[in-house]
């Protein structure tokens, strides 16, 4: 039987939004959202323990109405690496004092918003046709995403068995507009180890940072691995 070796170790940890710039003079930041509230970071162990979150800074300046922003995460020093690799940030807007710019915010609002659409017949009827072509269900696959590990106490070792080659599909169904913004780097497949004990050792994989309204399926649901004492790896070697 074919078995895997699992050298990275992952910690999850919280994603600070730094908010940067200025909007327009008419127009209030309401709220920054990511679409993940947190990310998996790659590394030695001793350098994840000093690692407590990520901060990323995310323009704001001379935004006039709703935006969707697609923000690099940076790799903490000494690690590996992180996942997902990128995260987009919803910024929503409020317009400080009514004026004549309406029209040209109805413009530049997201086609899914609704906050305009309501205005006049004639941008109720294209709100409509946006949101039934945003809302129909498409099904998206990607191959060969890495099971990251997470949890694993120092005392032991972990050897994946199952999937053998460390790596699954992931087929995505939801609202088309919704996964049309979803790339593999957004995708992170976890298996959680913190409650192993020696011996074999069997855990769902875990899919994190996809948006509540997509479901998933994974060509393999179930990882399987090899657990042992370091001190009884070390006897050998």
């Amino acid at each position: 039987m074919c078995r895997f070796l699992i050298e990275k170790v992952g910690k999850s940890v919280p994603l600070k939004i730094n908010q940067t710039g200025k909007p327009s003079d008419d127009i209030a930041i309401s709220s920054i959202t990511p679409d993940s509230s947190e990310v998996i970071v790659m590394g030695d162990a001793d350098v994840l323990a000093k690692i407590n979150e990520i901060s990323v800074d995310v323009s704001v300046a001379s935004i006039t109405a709703d935006t969707v922003r697609e923000v690099t995460i940076p790799v903490p020093d000494g690690a590996k690496s992180v996942q997902p690799q990128t995260v987009e940030v919803r910024i929503k807007t409020a317009k400080k004092s009514n004026s004549d710019s309406e029209d040209r915010n109805t413009d530049q609002n997201e086609p899914d918003s609704n906050t305009n659409g309501n205005e006049t017949p004639d941008s109720n009827t294209n709100g409509n046709s946006n949101s039934s072509s945003d809302t129909k269900d498409t099904s998206k696959t990607f191959s060969n995403l890495d099971v990251f590990t997470r949890g694993l106490p120092d005392k032991y070792t972990a050897q994946m068995i199952t999937p053998a080659n460390g790596k699954v599909n992931i087929t995505l169904n939801g609202p088309q507009s919704t996964i049309n913004q979803i790339s593999a780097s957004n995708i992170t497949a976890i298996a959680d180890l913190s409650s192993v004990t020696e011996g074999e050792y069997s855990t769902k994989i875990q899919v994190n940072n996809l948006p509540s309204q997509v479901t998933y399926k994974l060509s393999v649901s179930t990882a399987e691995f090899l657990i042992k004492l370091k001190e009884e790896e070390e006897s050998r070697g």
